[in-house]
């Protein structure tokens, strides 16, 4: 699925999808060592453990959306910052956020933050991932009010775990196939 797509998936469809492409990032990441997490940096100074914990937290902010609060407040970031959709901001304030934590805790936290994501999607309904942000922030004025749910949980799951696979196998030296 992508952005242009108008098909959202049924809730068993995506957790499904989420799963797959969860497995492959687990066991991908089970192939490297805490080394190669947390020493190799990137072009933009990002290790492994950086974009572990980007994805953590974007999950993080899915999991509040579904419980009724601003996904900026589970970032621990400005609402004007979260808005401007800087997200090269948005995503080096998520890395400085979470700079002294190590390998284990962000692990720890991407895991239990994953485990809280399926508890929210399982849930749903098929026609909640048809709703916007704003069928679940109705006290927030500025929240989307017509890009479906359940398209921006693929883009922050399915999508987001290969993307960031290859940003980490690109900084420790793995060629993807």
């Amino acid at each position: 699925m992508t952005e242009n797509e108008t098909t959202v998936l049924t809730v068993e469809q995506l957790l499904r999808e989420i799963d797959a492409n969860w497995t492959d990032l687990q066991l991908f990441l089970d192939s490297l060592s805490p080394a190669q997490l947390t020493g190799p940096t990137d072009a933009a100074g990002w290790t492994g453990k950086d974009h572990l914990a980007h994805l953590a937290a974007w999950e993080l902010s899915l999991v509040a959306l579904f419980q009724g609060q601003p996904r900026h407040e589970a970032l621990g970031m400005e609402k004007t910052l979260f808005d401007s959709k800087d997200y090269d901001a948005s995503n080096a304030f998520i890395q400085q956020q979470h700079a002294g934590e190590s390998i284990g805790e962000v692990l720890g936290n991407l895991n239990q933050t994953h485990e809280a994501l399926l508890a929210a999607l399982n849930g749903l309904s098929d026609g909640d991932l048809q709703e916007p942000q704003a069928a679940f922030l109705p006290d927030d004025p500025d929240a989307d009010d017509a890009y479906p749910v359940g398209r921006l949980v693929y883009g922050d799951t399915v999508e987001h775990y290969g993307e960031h696979q290859e940003y980490i196998a690109k900084i420790v030296g793995i060629v993807q196939p």
